[in-house]
This record gives C-alpha cells, structure tokens and sequence, in this order.
C-alpha cells in the first residue's frame, strides 16, 4: 500500500486536486484537439479527474495509476456514472500496444506547480493538424 491508496478516498474533494485537473484538461486543449475516437492512455491517472474530462461517447479512455485505491475509485466513479468506454488498470508490470496516443498526466511532487507532458507517439502536427 503505498501513500496514494488511503488518499484516494477524498482525492476528488480536495480544491487542489480539482485546481491541478482543470489546468491540465485546460492545457491539453489549447495544445492539441482530441478526435471523438482516440484512444487515451492516461499514466497517472489518479480518480480520474482529468480522463473523464476527455472522454466523450465515442472515444476509448484507459487510465492507468500504480496506486490500487486511484485505480479502485476510477472504475467506481465509471460504474456510478454509467461511463463504459473508460477504465483503470494498474500499471505494475502493465504494457499497452493497442493505445494510439498517450497523455501523460505528471505532478512534480517536490515543486509546488504540477506540469502538463503530452507525448503524442506516431504524430506530427504538420500532417495531422494538431490533431490526436
């Protein structure tokens, strides 16, 4: 059990971890323009705050968090709003072929402002027009 898995229980309440998921879905959305059926990978995903603020009804949403208690409130939050095109994994010893682009959500833990890192593998924004 690491620190993440008891915090998990009242992470979505926190005005930080709210603040911190709205910066990043504001960030990713002036940088990129998801299509209705991407398929995100989200490492790090916490609860989820910021995959569920990026899916939508067509496209394939998968988090993955190496805390089992982010994972466990993830998929609780999915099954309570009816979500079935999202899901969380864990990431211990976990590899993804089938993800075409992967957002990658990282606080810096020993810094007092989190940062935004998009890796959009197999893209180039000339051919694909900012889009992912």
């Amino acid at each position: 059990m690491n620190r993440f898995d008891e915090a998990a229980k009242t992470w979505d309440t926190k005005p930080s971890s709210l603040a911190m998921a709205k910066a990043c879905v504001e960030n990713i959305n002036k940088i990129i323009k998801l299509k209705d059926d991407s398929k995100i990978l989200d490492y790090g995903c916490g609860t989820g705050l910021v995959a569920f603020s990026l899916s939508n009804e067509t496209n394939e949403v998968i988090g993955m968090d190496n805390s089992s208690g982010m994972v466990e409130q993830f998929n609780k939050k999915a099954k309570e709003l009816d979500f079935l095109n999202i899901k969380a994994i864990s990431s211990a010893g976990t590899q993804s072929k089938s993800v075409e682009k992967n957002i990658t959500i990282a606080p810096l833990e020993n810094e007092k402002n989190p940062f935004v890192y998009i890796n959009s593998l197999n893209i180039s924004s000339q051919t694909n027009k900012g889009e992912i």
